[in-house]
C-alpha cells in the first residue's frame, strides 16, 4: 500500500513538474475532477505526440455524457494508436472523477512516455546529424488572440536538453580556444614589436666622431719641415 502510495504521489509531482512546460488550460485544484473530463489529459499528450492528438476533438465538459464522449474519442483516436486502450468500465470510472482510476491512467501515460523518451534518445545517438536535429528542433510558440500557445513541432524534453548540453559544452571550447587565440596574437604583436626595434637600430647610422681638426692640412706640413 505504502508503494502504491509513494507512486501515486510520484505522479502528482510529475504532473507538476510538466506544468511548468506544458499550457494546461486550467489550474488544477481537485486533481480527479480536473482530469475527468480528459482535456488536460489531451493537453498532456499534446505536448508529447503533437501529431495524433487534435485539442479541438476534447471540449471542456461539466456532464458525465459529454465526459464520456471525450473519453471515448480519445481511446479511438490517440490511446489506441500508444497502445494505451481504455476500456469502458474505466472511462466511466474517470468520468467520475475516481481518484484511483485517474491515477492509474496517469501511470500508464508516464511509462509510455518515458519509454518513447528512452527510444528517441538511443536512436538520436545512433543516427541523429545536425540536419535532423534542425528539422525537429522547430518549436516555434505561435501566440494565438486570446494568448494560446500552439505547438507545433516538438521532440522529447530528455533528448532536447541533452542537445542543449552538448552545445554549452562546445561553445565552453569555443570560447577558450578564442582566448588562447588572443594570447598568442598578443605575444605576436610584442615578437613584432620588438623585432622592428632591434632592425631600427641595426641599420641606424653610426655618429661620426672624426673631427677636421686634427688634420694637418699641406702648408703646416711645409712650415714644420
Amino acid at each position: 500500500m505504502a508503494s502504491d502510495r509513494n507512486i501515486a504521489d510520484g505522479i502528482y509531482e510529475w504532473i507538476d513538474e510538466i506544468g511548468d512546460k506544458i499550457p494546461f488550460s486550467r489550474a488544477k485544484k481537485n486533481f480527479a475532477r480536473d482530469f475527468s473530463d480528459g482535456v488536460l489529459v489531451a493537453e498532456l499528450l499534446k505536448f508529447f505526440y503533437p501529431r495524433i492528438v487534435e485539442l479541438h476533438n476534447y471540449p471542456s465538459a461539466n456532464s458525465y455524457a459529454l465526459k464520456i464522449e471525450n473519453w471515448n474519442t480519445m481511446n479511438r483516436k490517440v490511446l489506441s494508436k500508444l497502445k494505451l486502450h481504455l476500456s469502458s468500465n474505466i472511462i466511466e470510472e474517470l468520468s467520475r472523477a475516481n481518484p484511483k482510476a485517474v491515477e492509474r491512467l496517469l501511470i500508464e501515460i508516464k511509462d509510455k512516455i518515458d519509454s518513447t523518451c528512452a527510444v528517441e534518445a538511443k536512436d538520436s545517438d545512433e543516427t541523429l546529424n545536425a540536419e535532423f536535429i534542425d528539422e525537429i528542433v522547430k518549436i516555434p510558440v505561435s501566440t494565438g488572440d486570446e494568448g494560446e500557445k500552439i505547438y507545433k513541432k516538438m521532440i522529447p524534453a530528455i533528448l532536447l536538453e541533452k542537445k542543449v548540453a552538448e552545445i554549452k559544452e562546445k561553445d565552453k571550447t569555443i570560447t577558450l580556444l578564442e582566448k588562447k587565440i588572443e594570447h598568442l596574437e598578443s605575444l605576436l604583436l610584442l615578437k613584432e614589436t620588438r623585432i622592428h626595434d632591434l632592425t631600427t637600430q641595426l641599420y641606424k647610422p653610426e655618429r661620426n666622431d672624426f673631427s677636421f681638426k686634427s688634420v694637418k692640412r699641406p702648408h703646416q706640413l711645409h712650415t714644420t719641415l
